[in-house]
């Protein structure tokens, strides 16, 4: 399946969770599949980060949300967030708008999400 934008994908994804209404979504939990986790080549902390990223980028098309908020929202330092993040970036999983700072997922982490989505149907 191909998706033209971000904004495609997860208007597509919205409609098979949520019945077609994008909700402003607080990251809450985060469904680890290992095997993809894995074939991704990502950590449990990566796989965390990028969910919570992608889970708060909904509404807004970008996460705004601080080092902090997510070291406190995951249970890690600021330090951690930071390395991870900067894994994240170098895979290619997230980017970052320069000017804001503000980050969302790729078309890399919407493969992962397609995963975890073809296991539910």
């Amino acid at each position: 399946m191909s998706f033209q934008s971000l904004n495609e994908f997860n208007k597509e994804v919205a409609e098979r969770r949520y019945g077609g209404k994008i909700k402003k979504v607080r990251p809450v939990y985060t469904t680890i599949i290992h095997r993809t986790r894995i074939k991704f080549g990502l950590t449990v902390n990566e796989y965390c980060v990028a969910d919570s990223i992608y889970k708060l980028s909904h509404s807004k098309g970008w996460c705004y949300a601080s080092k902090e908020y997510l070291g406190k929202t995951l249970g890690l330092s600021k330090q951690s967030i930071h390395t991870i993040l900067n894994t994240l970036l170098k895979k290619g999983f997230v980017e970052k708008e320069e000017e804001t700072k503000n980050l969302r997922t790729t078309n890399k982490w919407q493969e992962v999400e397609l995963e975890k989505d073809l296991l539910y149907k």
